[in-house]
């Protein structure tokens, strides 16, 4: 089994609400506008981008 039928499975199929995820792609499957990836996972990008941009300059 793939990680996106565990992930349906778990959620069950009349479910149609936001999710909060990382970037696991078992949740493809799910409608990306109804998904909002964790705010941690965010937050890490960030920095990384804001370090890169210190290093250049």
């Amino acid at each position: 089994m793939d990680g996106g039928y565990r992930a349906g499975r778990l959620l069950g199929e009349a479910f149609t609400g936001c999710i909060v995820t990382g970037r696991w792609s078992g949740y493809q499957w799910y409608d990306a506008g109804l998904r909002q990836v964790c705010w941690a996972h965010l937050t890490r990008d960030f920095e990384a981008v804001r370090e890169a941009a210190w290093a250049r300059n």
